[in-house]
């Protein structure tokens, strides 16, 4: 190839890139979803969470009708279409950022999940809106008029809860300030920004990102907001308002958090301008047992399918997990369904570490047939196994495998 030639291919590749991201626009645009068959279609991966979906569904086959198809055909707007910002309100691993990302997956858009509590004031060092969009218009490969009509969703907002009192007395970079800097993405005003690099990979370009066809959700714990919201129960229970007929005292953690209110999210330490931006209030549910072990043995991307695909590759499979080990799983979990993962990766550690070698040895014998490895009930504390080899004339081969030592130092922290 002469280096004449090598600028042309770069730019040949480019815009490939954009005519794919282009085909992407289309193929969105032509989504005739239901809000209902989309909250059917996310509630394959996000479990237990019905009431959530079907708001952020709606909001969803919203943004596609007035959004996406109007930028996919060029059809100039006859008016803004607004769709408010979405605050999600849940425990940590129930579910909201996984929401996020099966959304921009099932509607074939851009999207992007942010780390909101990096982000500072003006002028600080931290993580700006550049930080929030730039990537959208990685994905668009450069086509904006894709990476426009993308989801972003603004991960642990609670983070920016304003401080009362700061360690210097002067702004709170981190905090009440950095609030600010999110308003012209919740207003859908225009962006601009610096990224490095231009045409020849050298130099700066200025980046013109409108933000008004953006679907923009924001999620965070918000730890400590249900004695926010039992306080003002309380009070209005003083005063005769109550319109319960039960105690505030006796309401559960999540119907507290349906409670909630943009005032409370004030007294939270959320700025007033914030709060009034969103339109709707989500609210994930804590998972229950069923839920958990749906996620853990049913989703497609859960534990279960992850480890069988993993012991697939390396020539075996696992048996069904036995039901005192699924048990003691959704113990340890503490209704975190991301600690599903890690504790499903400590029971079959040994069997990785010990199975391999084991085929290795039974040479023919386990090529010829099936080799099925079974966790015990005991798997989770010891890595105790057990092999054996399913074979065309139904011969098989058990044996017990174990770790040199226990492991129970590991589980003593909760997995």
């Amino acid at each position: 190839m002469r280096k004449s030639d090598e600028p042309q291919v770069a730019v040949d590749a480019s815009e490939e890139r954009k005519r794919r991201a282009e085909e992407r626009l289309v193929a969105a645009s032509k989504i005739r979803w239901t809000p209902r068959e989309l909250s059917e279609r996310m509630a394959a991966q996000v479990v237990g969470q019905q009431d959530a979906l079907r708001t952020i569904s709606v909001a969803a086959i919203q943004h596609v009708a007035a959004r996406v198809r109007r930028i996919a055909s060029t059809m100039p707007p006859v008016q803004p279409t607004r769709i408010d910002p979405i605050l999600c309100i849940g425990g940590p691993g129930t579910g909201k950022m996984l929401t996020c990302k099966v959304l921009g997956l099932q509607l074939g858009i851009p999207y992007h999940i942010a780390d909101a509590g990096r982000i500072t004031a003006e002028g600080w060092q931290g993580l700006g809106l550049s930080e929030v969009l730039h990537p959208l218009l990685t994905q668009a490969a450069g086509y904006m008029d894709y990476a426009r009509c993308g989801a972003v969703c603004l991960d642990e907002i609670d983070k920016l809860r304003r401080a009362d009192m700061t360690s210097h007395g002067g702004r709170d970079i981190s905090g009440g300030d950095a609030q600010n800097v999110l308003l012209k993405l919740l207003n859908g005003d225009v962006v601009q920004f610096e990224v490095f690099g231009g045409p020849n990979g050298t130099g700066r370009t200025m980046i013109t990102f409108p933000t008004d066809h953006l679907l923009v959700m924001a999620a965070g714990a918000f730890e400590g907001l249900e004695s926010v919201v039992l306080d003002r129960l309380r009070g209005r229970r003083r005063m005769g308002f109550g319109g319960d007929d039960r105690r505030p005292d006796e309401l559960s953690p999540s119907e507290l958090r349906r409670m909630v209110t943009r005032e409370d999210l004030q007294t939270y330490g959320l700025r007033r301008e914030i709060c009034s931006r969103f339109g709707r209030i989500v609210v994930f549910d804590d998972l229950d047992r069923r839920a958990l072990r749906r996620i853990l043995l049913e989703t497609p991307e859960g534990p279960f399918s992850t480890v069988q695909a993993l012991a697939r590759s390396q020539g075996f499979r696992f048996d069904d997990f036995p039901p005192a080990l699924i048990e003691a799983i959704l113990d340890r979990c503490g209704g975190d369904a991301r600690r599903l993962a890690g504790l499903v990766s400590q029971a079959t550690e040994a069997a990785f570490y010990c199975v391999p070698d084991r085929i290795r040895a039974m040479g023919r014998r386990a090529t010829d047939g099936e080799v099925v490895v079974g966790l015990r009930s005991d798997s989770l504390d010891n890595g105790y196994h057990t092999v054996r080899v399913e074979q065309p004339v139904g011969v098989d081969d058990d044996e017990d495998v174990a770790l040199p030592q226990p492991r129970r130092a590991r589980t003593a922290r909760g997995g």
